[in-house]
């Protein structure tokens, strides 16, 4: 989704809880991807890794 001249990415987890974050990632700005199996957003540039809240959790990005 594009709000102004970002973009965003949604997660809606099992009580149908809307979760929006940013596509970049924190690192290097790659855009990371939904890994619906971990439930994570993944960044296939560097291998950090989102809760789908958007909270880096490992990886190179900076943890928040």
């Amino acid at each position: 989704m594009v709000m102004g001249n970002k973009k965003f990415g949604g997660y809606s987890n099992s009580s149908q809880e809307l979760f929006v974050v940013s596509d970049e990632c924190t690192h290097l700005k790659g855009m990371i991807v939904l890994n619906k199996d971990g439930k994570s957003w993944d960044c296939p540039c560097n291998g950090s890794r989102f809760t789908y809240t958007g909270k880096a959790i490992n990886g190179l990005a900076k943890v928040n």
